[in-house]
């Protein structure tokens, strides 16, 4: 792959992923099931800059550099009923090793992180019906190796600003205990949960030392901090033809640190809202129209503004369904403001593009044949790029 960079120079990205996996599935007995697996991902990317360096203002990579990860897994899974419990307890031994080699040079550094992440998921009806439900769950989790933050590659954004990787990242970890309630089958959902973040990706903002007008981003890892969630949804049919999920939940994140001499010591709370609705009218009318909201939140230097919007879909079906013509829009809206900090300069980004939209599709679904039951084993490993989240 070629990329047309800034200043017209053009330089070579190489990516190449592999992934092997097993698993093995014992029912012990109607009450008592195992499973057992291993999986392994190799992943490797190469860039080659060119020959023709870029000008004076914009920056471009010029050292050839090739990344390496591989990460192996191996798990044990058992899930099963005692009483009225309904339980699921797993262990995995995850190991990520990242490889990074200035070829120019012939240097190379290697980072490894392994973890041992254990599981366990407890569920339990109850009520004269049975019909509510209580869960308990702890989860321990090691996040796959950060391949795309880690190259020294600068993607320019604009002109004034742009990111680059840090070959040294580390891959982050998380502690989460949860409880839930479910009450009218399934009709309200109450989640409470709390999760400690260890190795936290944070995307540092910097001032360019060559051009003081120019900021970059750049990812680094931070101590580990604490988040409490809280969450409620009220899924309803109030007629026939009409089914709504009204939800919300908050993030509530004591923030106590230090980076680049500046203290961040506040509680921030961060919010979310839904509204969605689905619509099936007779004679092969129906319908959707979705309602989101995320009011401002801020945490450590930045503050995302408030978005919000309103989508939808009309429909109808014809040919006993086999064909479907549908209208989409989004006619309300509003896009991404970020304000970041660099010492005392304010760095603001807002997507300007229009969020108002309008389209029209044809759905043709095809029946008949022969019936064939396929089993499909999704990978418990997935390749992740991450970004600035703006």
């Amino acid at each position: 792959m070629e990329n047309d960079a800034v200043g017209a120079t053009y330089d070579k990205n190489n990516l190449n992923l592999w992934k092997l996996k097993a698993d093995v599935f014992y029912p012990r007995s109607r009450r008592l099931s195992w499973k057992f697996g291993a999986s392994i991902q190799w992943i490797s990317s190469t860039f080659t800059p060119s020959a023709t360096q870029g000008n004076d203002r914009f920056n471009v990579s010029d050292i050839s550099t090739q990344t390496a990860g591989f990460t192996p897994i191996v798990y044990t899974a058992a899930q099963g009923l005692f009483w009225k419990l309904r339980y699921s307890a797993a262990i995995n031994w995850q190991l990520n090793r990242i490889s990074y080699e200035n070829r120019d040079c012939s240097v190379m550094n290697h980072n490894t992180q392994w973890a041992i992440n254990p599981t366990m998921q407890i569920m339990m009806p109850f009520g004269s019906k049975m019909n509510h439900a209580l869960m308990l769950n702890y989860k321990r989790t090691l996040s796959d190796i950060p391949y795309s933050a880690i190259s020294s590659v600068i993607n320019w954004n604009n002109a004034y600003s742009y990111t680059v990787g840090n070959p040294d990242l580390k891959a982050q970890s998380a502690d989460m205990v949860m409880a839930a309630l479910s009450l009218f089958k399934n009709k309200i959902n109450i989640t409470a949960l709390y999760a400690h973040v260890h190795n936290r990706i944070y995307w540092q903002t910097f001032q360019s030392e060559e051009n003081q007008e120019v900021f970059y981003t750049k990812p680094v890892n931070i101590s580990g901090q604490g988040v409490w969630g809280f969450g409620a949804e009220w899924i309803e049919a109030p007629v026939n033809w009409w089914r709504f999920k009204l939800s919300g939940r908050i993030e509530i994140t004591p923030e106590n640190i230090t980076i680049a001499n500046i203290h961040y010591d506040k509680t921030r709370l961060k919010e979310y809202f839904y509204f969605n609705n689905n619509f099936r009218i007779s004679n092969g009318w129906g319908g959707m129209l979705n309602i989101n909201l995320e009011p401002t939140y801020r945490t450590l230097d930045r503050t995302y503004h408030a978005v919000y919007n309103v989508s939808g879909q009309i429909y109808k079906s014809f040919l006993k369904d086999n064909l479907q013509i549908a209208v989409d829009f989004t006619p309300v809206g509003y896009r991404r403001k970020l304000d970041r900090y660099a010492g005392r300069n304010r760095v603001s980004y807002k997507y300007t593009t229009p969020v108002q939209y309008v389209g029209l599709s044809f759905t043709w679904n095809f029946s008949g044949g022969r019936q064939v039951d396929v089993n499909v084993v999704e990978g418990i490993q997935n390749y992740h790029e991450t970004k600035d989240i703006r």
